[in-house]
């Protein structure tokens, strides 16, 4: 009988639904229809993991399957090529599960990331970490050059806090001052619109006053005038609010993203990464 895996429409078929994905998608993928073992929301890795993972729930079934028919074919046939026939797709299933249980095995043995279709997320988390290095060094070269991140505005900076201040938002640091690394300082004059706008709205649906932590001050890789990336510290309205009305999206190394309409929130350490607008640029 013909092998399956020489069928070149099966093939195509595996192609479609293993390169395609990747091909096409780099960031949240959001499923038109359920499919097991896929979360809604995930990003590429967690696509491929649920398409792996049902590629071999899938495959044990038909193992089974194959053996339960060939072993009722064994036993009901009086020919005796008929029988040889049946041991022998019986020998060919269990040596295909053994196959397949072997390289799994072996590969989680060498190393447990080679069956997590990780690919994303390494990349993502190599890129996050030459931007830590980068951040690093211009911190370190930062107090020798002009600032080349603002032009210390201070009457912008002044108002918009004033602004701030009328809707119950506050800066936990004095501005920055020119040829300034960043160091114990926050700028928020110049935020997008966007980010002003999610700002507001934000704090329109906080029970509670909302302390910015990070904006548009010099030292950041992910900050900076015009990115609508903005830090909040860490307070009980604000996290009850996003677990509330939050949308889980992923768990990252540094802590689970969430996201609120068009708005996405990074759990870290100390403080929420919240991006307006766009998707954050996680680990």
């Amino acid at each position: 009988m013909k092998s399956v895996f020489s069928n070149k429409k099966f093939l195509v078929f595996l192609s479609i639904v293993y390169v395609l994905p990747a091909v096409s998608y780099a960031n949240e993928y959001v499923l038109l229809a359920p499919l097991p073992f896929v979360e809604e929301g995930v990003y590429l890795g967690g696509y491929l993991d649920g398409i792996f993972r049902l590629g071999i729930g899938i495959a044990v079934t038909l193992a089974v399957l194959m053996l339960v028919i060939q072993g009722l074919r064994y036993m009901t046939s009086s020919a005796i090529g008929s029988k040889e026939d049946s041991k022998k797709w019986i020998g060919e299933v269990f040596g295909g599960l053994f196959l397949a249980l072997a390289s799994f095995l072996i590969l989680e043995t060498i190393n447990p990331a080679l069956v997590r279709f990780d690919l994303v997320n390494t990349i993502e988390e190599t890129v996050v970490e030459a931007e830590r290095l980068a951040e690093e060094l211009d911190r370190g070269i930062s107090s020798t050059i002009p600032d080349i991140y603002g032009d210390g505005n201070s009457a912008a900076e002044q108002a918009y806090r004033q602004q701030l201040a009328q809707i119950n938002v506050f800066v936990n640091n004095n501005e920055c001052p020119p040829g300034s690394n960043g160091q114990g300082c926050t700028n928020v004059a110049d935020l997008p619109g966007r980010a002003k706008s999610g700002i507001s709205n934000l704090a329109s649906r906080i029970n509670g006053a909302l302390v910015i932590t990070g904006g548009t001050e010099p030292g950041h890789m992910t900050h900076g005038p015009g990115k609508p990336m903005v830090d909040f510290r860490l307070t009980e309205n604000l996290n009850a609010y996003i677990r509330t009305n939050g949308t889980f999206v992923r768990e990252t190394s540094i802590g689970n993203l969430y996201r609120i309409n068009n708005d996405y929130f990074l759990r870290e350490a100390t403080h929420w990464h919240v991006c307006f607008g766009t998707p954050c640029r996680v680990r």
